[in-house]
């Protein structure tokens, strides 16, 4: 059976095509914009912005989650 998310198989046969250091790009990014997200919460909750402007935070969380998903997969 083929796994369609997986970076173990696809169809039989491996699928990791980045190599440790591009795995390294990924999680650098990863953890720069989870970084960057923690500390535009804090500005925002420290200036009062109001509920519908954390919105904004969407973006740096989205990034973050691409890094660690792309780091992890190995794609």
């Amino acid at each position: 059976m083929t796994k369609v998310f997986s970076s173990k198989t696809i169809a039989g046969a491996p699928c990791a095509n980045i190599g440790v250091r591009e795995i390294r790009k990924r999680q650098f990014m990863g953890a720069g914009f989870a970084a960057a997200s923690v500390v535009l919460l804090v500005a925002l909750l420290e200036y009062g912005a109001p509920r519908w402007g954390r919105l904004v935070l969407f973006v740096p969380l989205w990034m973050a989650g691409l890094g660690f998903f792309q780091a992890h997969e190995k794609t």
